[in-house]
């Protein structure tokens, strides 16, 4: 799922305001964007990266390479 569709899914649930009011509605597409752009930098903001960034972990020591 594209980072932009996840934006649109939690933005509104893990940005929502203590009291909703029609500027709220406004915000919303803030709170997308802002979700969006936490997905799309998540290896600067938590510390971790999407699997094809990361380093794979080292092989079993009594792992059998098959030629």
């Amino acid at each position: 799922m594209k980072a932009s569709n996840l934006g649109v899914v939690f933005g509104p649930t893990l940005m929502r305001p203590e009291r909703e009011s029609v500027a709220t509605i406004v915000d919303i597409k803030y709170q997308n964007i802002v979700v969006e752009e936490m997905i799309e930098k998540m290896s600067k903001v938590g510390g971790c990266g999407p699997p094809s960034l990361q380093t794979p972990p080292p092989p079993h020591p009594y792992t059998v390479n098959p030629l």
